[in-house]
C-alpha cells in the first residue's frame, strides 16, 4: 500500500538483504493441500459475526458447509470453536481469529541492519513467487470480508506513528521498523517466502486461480481505532482469517484479496518493535492454517512459554525465544507440526551444504540457514595448522536458531564441539545462542558443521524442533580455506496450495532425508481416519475405530488415542487399531489420535469430538 498523505517510501530499488540466498532442501517433496477453490460465495449465511456455543448453535444444519470452507471436519470445527475463545466466524462461515490484546512491555533501544533509506524496500528472499507484505505506511483497503462482516470497517488506514510526529517516518521510527522487519524475516527464513517491506503490488499476494504460483499475505501494521474498534468491537492486537494463504479467491475492492488483509494494531502493544513482529509473524501463521498454541495448566489460548523460550503461536511478548512448534512443550494442548503446515504452503529454501564433510564446499561468504530439524551444514576449512578460531554468530537481535558447532578432522570425527546454553537476557535478548571454537591443530584437513540444538528438557528449556534460522561463519587462524571438492544442492519441489480438504486432514512431519543419502525413496505422507460417533449417551462406551494408510497400502506402528486423560497405545493390524472408551460421563469429549510413523510412512495427527448427552 502506498499513503496517500505523501511517500514514505524510503528507497525505490530493492534492497536484498537476504539474510542469504540460499536454500535448504532436506526435504525431498512437501505436503500439499487439495480441494476446490475459496472464493466470496458461500451456502453458510449468519446473521452475525460469532464465537463459541453461540457460533455452533447460529451454525446449526450448516455446520458442514462451514467446516468445509475452513478445510475441517464438522467435529473439528466445533471443537475449535469452543475450546479457542478467540476463534469467530464471519457471516460466510469463515473462520477467523480476533487476538486477545496484552500488555506487551516495552521496546528497548533499537538498531537499523540495514540503510535507513532502504527501509521500504527490505526483502530476505527477494527470488522467492511467494510474498508476506509487512504494510507500515498505511493506504486503502476495501471490499474485503472484513467489510462485508463489519460494514463500519473504515477503507483508510493511517500508517504507524510510534513518534508520533505525522506522515513522515524519523530515523528512530525506520530503525523500529526494520526491527521487526528482521525478527518476521528469521520465523520465516527458513522457507521459500519473500519478507519484505516494499509493496509488490496486488499480484503478489491474490492468488487469482489454482494456476497462481505467485501469493502471499498482506499484513496492515496500523493504528487504525476505526478498524479495531469495528472488528474487534474494543483492544485487540490483531486479527487474521485461517488459511487465507494460497487459497485462491475474489480479489476484494484493492486486489489483495478477499480474506486479505492481515491486521496488526500496534497501539494495542505498547508500540513495541519486539510486540509488533510477534504479532505479525503469528497472523500469518493463522493464514498458512495454524491454530494457537495454547496450555493445559495455563491460558488454554496462548501459551506464554517459560524460560527464555516461547511458541510463535501461542503469545511470545516476554520471552527472547519464540519459535515454531508442534506441541511437544509440558502442558501443550495443540499438537499441529507447524514447520510442515507452513512448508506445504510454501516450500523450504534450498540448502546451501551438505549434512556429511563429502563434497562440503568452502565457508560461505554471506548468511546460510538451518531450514530443518534434520539439517546439518558441513563446510571445509581446507588444510589447517596451528591455532584456528571458527565463529558462528545467529541474527544479532530475534534470532530463533541455538547454534551447535563441531569441529571435524578428515575422516568426519569430531574433534571439538561448542554448544553453549542459552538463557534470557532480557525480553528481545538471549545469550548462548552463538558458538565459538579455538583449537591448535595438528597439520591436516579440517571441517566445521553448524546444527539447530535445543537447551535442557521442556521443563525449563527447548528442543531442537525450531532451532532454525539464519548464521554466519567466519574463521581466523592458519587454515587454506580451499575445499576438496564442490557440493552441488538439489532444490526444493514447489508446492501448490490450494483450498484444504473437507476431510479429516492430518499433519504429516515432513521428510527429513538429507542430500547425497543413501534413502531410495523418502517416506509417504499418511492419511489417518478417525471413526467414532458425533454424539453418545452418557454411560455408553463409544467405539474409536483408526485407519492408517499411504495411498492403498497399510500402515504399520502404532497410534496413540487420548481421550480426556487416558491414553491407549494400539498397534495397527492391517492399518486398523480399536479401542472401546470407559463409559463416558455428560460433556464434550475430546480424542486425539497420534500416529508415530514408520520407515515408509510419515507420522500424522488427527482430533475428533463427541458431543455425551445425559
Amino acid at each position: 500500500m502506498r499513503r496517500s498523505v505523501g511517500s514514505r517510501i524510503g528507497a525505490t530499488s530493492a534492497l536484498s538483504l537476504l539474510l542469504a540466498a540460499g536454500a535448504l532442501a532436506t526435504v525431498p517433496g512437501t505436503v500439499q493441500a487439495s480441494g476446490s477453490s475459496v472464493g466470496t460465495a458461500s451456502d453458510v449465511d449468519l446473521p452475525r459475526p460469532a464465537r463459541g456455543a453461540s457460533a455452533v448453535r447460529l451454525l446449526g444444519d450448516q455446520v458442514d458447509e462451514a467446516a468445509a470452507l475452513n478445510g475441517m471436519t464438522g467435529p473439528e470445527l466445533d471443537e475449535l470453536l469452543t475450546t479457542d475463545r478467540t476463534a469467530w466466524l464471519d457471516l460466510a462461515g469463515r473462520v477467523f481469529f480476533k487476538e486477545n490484546g496484552f500488555s506487551a512491555p516495552a521496546t528497548g533501544p533499537v538498531e537499523a541492519v540495514a540503510p535507513l533509506d532502504q527501509t521500504f524496500a527490505l526483502h530476505s528472499k527477494a527470488d522467492s513467487a511467494r510474498t508476506i507484505f509487512l504494510d507500515f505506511d498505511g493506504g486503502t483497503a476495501s471490499g474485503t470480508s472484513w467489510h462485508a462482516t463489519n460494514a463500519s470497517v473504515p477503507t483508510t488506514q493511517p500508517g504507524w506513528d510510534p513518534s508520533g510526529n505525522g506522515a513522515a517516518f524519523d530515523d528512530l521510527e525506520k530503525a523500529k521498523i526494520q526491527a521487526v522487519w528482521a525478527a518476521v524475516a528469521e520465523d520465516y527464513a527458513p522457507f521459500d517466502v519473500d519478507v519484505t517491506t516494499q509493496d509488490p503490488g496486488p499480484s503478489a499476494i491474490h492468488r487469482s486461480s489454482p494456476a497462481d504460483t505467485t501469493y502471499g499475505s498482506h499484513v496492515l501494521i496500523t493504528p487504525s481505532t476505526g478498524a479495531q474498534s469495528a472488528i474487534c468491537r474494543g483492544g485487540c492486537g490483531g486479527v487474521a482469517y485461517l488459511r487465507a494463504f494460497g487459497q485462491t479467491q475474489a480479489p476484494g475492492g484493492d486486489g489483495y484479496g478477499y480474506y486479505q488483509p492481515a491486521w496488526v494494531f500496534p497501539q494495542s502493544l505498547s508500540n513495541s518493535s519486539k510486540a509488533i513482529a510477534e504479532a505479525a509473524s503469528h497472523e500469518v501463521g493463522h493464514n498458512l492454517g495454524l491454530d494457537h498454541d495454547g496450555s493445559s495448566t495455563g491460558n488454554p489460548d496462548y501459551d506464554a512459554g517459560h524460560g527464555a523460550w516461547a511458541p510463535i503461536m501461542g503469545v511470545g511478548y516476554y520471552k527472547a525465544i519464540s519459535q515454531w512448534s508442534k506441541g511437544d512443550y509440558n502442558g501443550a494442548n495443540e499438537h499441529q507440526d507447524d514447520v510442515a503446515i507452513i512448508t506445504s504452503v510454501v516450500g523450504l529454501r534450498t540448502d546451501e551444504a551438505p549434512p556429511t564433510i563429502v563434497g562440503a564446499p568452502a565457508l560461505p561468504g554471506s548468511t546460510a540457514y538451518i531450514a530443518a530439524r534434520a539439517d546439518v551444514d558441513t563446510y571445509a576449512l581446507g588444510t589447517c595448522s596451528g591455532p584456528v578460531t571458527v565463529d558462528a554468530e545467529p541474527l544479532a537481535a530475534a534470532t530463533n536458531l541455538d547454534i551447535g558447532l563441531s569441529l571435524l578432522d578428515a575422516t568426519g570425527q569430531v574433534v571439538a564441539s561448542a554448544d553453549p546454553p542459552s538463557a534470557q537476557v532480557s525480553d528481545t535478548t538471549a545469550s548462548g545462542m552463538d558458538a565459538s571454537l579455538s583449537r591448535t591443530l595438528a597439520s591436516g584437513q579440517y571441517y566445521v558443521a553448524v546444527d539447530g540444538v535445543g537447551n535442557g528438557t521442556w521443563t525449563t528449556g527447548y528442543d531442537d524442533y525450531g532451532s532454525l534460522g539464519a548464521y554466519t561463519l567466519s574463521r581466523t587462524g592458519s587454515c587454506d580455506g580451499v575445499a576438496p571438492v564442490t557440493w552441488t544442492p538439489t532444490p526444493t519441489p514447489t508446492p501448490t496450495p490450494t483450498t484444504p480438504p473437507a476431510t479429516t486432514p492430518t499433519t504429516p512431519t515432513v521428510p527429513t532425508t538429507p542430500p547425497g543419502s543413501t534413502s531410495s525413496s523418502p517416506p509417504a505422507p499418511a492419511t489417518l481416519r478417525v471413526k467414532a460417533p458425533a454424539t453418545a449417551r452418557a454411560g455408553s462406551r463409544p467405539r474409536v475405530v483408526v485407519t492408517v494408510d499411504r495411498g492403498s497400502v497399510a500402515a504399520t506402528g502404532t497410534v496413540v488415542v487420548t481421550a480426556g486423560k487416558k491414553s491407549w497405545t494400539l498397534a495397527l493390524s492391517s492399518g486398523t487399531a480399536k479401542v472401546r472408551l470407559p463409559r463416558v460421563k455428560a460433556g464434550r469429549l475430546r480424542i486425539s489420535v497420534r500416529y508415530s510413523g514408520d520407515a515408509t510412512t510419515l507420522p500424522a495427527t488427527s482430533t475428533w469430538v463427541i458431543k455425551v448427552k445425559r
